[in-house]
Parts: structure tokens; C-alpha cells; sequence
């Protein structure tokens, strides 16, 4: 545990830990033999502070999207880049959190 804390988010080592708790206790029931993760307690999971656009870093990123024009308003590249300018007006709009959002191409 101790490696995974040092390399990965305590968020992932309490996930690993539960896992091979799992693990232990059913080799233990099977095998009829002692578990040895009974006696340990799971990592603690700590916050992590999700960072979050500013008001000056809105603005610029909408100038940086404005026009009027289809042409304009299109970002090159993938379709993903296409669909900023909209997705911010939402955000803005509706002050929706930017964590509580996902892609497609996102992992949950």
C-alpha cells in the first residue's frame, strides 16, 4: 500500500486495497486459512481540490470563441473543438460545474 500511496492518489489505493481485501477474504474462506488483511485498516482518502475557471478566464476563453458567422464560430480540427463555443455558453448560461461534466471519450 504503502508504494501505491507514493505513486497514485489515495483515491485509487483505497479503491486497490478494497479489491485485495476482496481477494484475501475469499482465498481465506475457500482455502480455510487466515486472512491476512484482517487486522489492517484502508487508506484514507483525502479531498482533491477540482480546479475551476475563473471569471477572467471565461471571458477570454468566449472572446477567443466569439463571431457571428458559422465560419467563424467554427473551430478546425475534431468535432470535439467544434462543440466549445456551445458547451460554454451552457456552462456560463446555467453555471454549471466544469467537474460534473463528461465527453464521450471520457473514462467514468
Amino acid at each position: 500500500m504503502a508504494w501505491l500511496l507514493d505513486r497514485y492518489s489515495s483515491a485509487y489505493a483505497s479503491n486497490q486495497y478494497r479489491a485485495l481485501q476482496q481477494f484475501f477474504r475469499r482465498l481465506a474462506a475457500e482455502d480455510e486459512m487466515p486472512d491476512p488483511m484482517a487486522g489492517l485498516q484502508p487508506p484514507r482518502v483525502t479531498d482533491k481540490l477540482v480546479p475551476v475557471f475563473t471569471g477572467g478566464e471565461l471571458s477570454r476563453l468566449e472572446q477567443a470563441c466569439a463571431g457571428r458567422s458559422f465560419a467563424q464560430r467554427r473551430a478546425p480540427g475534431p468535432s470535439a473543438k467544434r462543440r466549445l463555443p456551445a458547451l460554454l455558453d451552457v456552462v456560463v448560461r446555467d453555471r454549471i460545474e466544469l467537474s460534473t461534466l463528461r465527453f464521450s471519450g471520457q473514462p467514468r
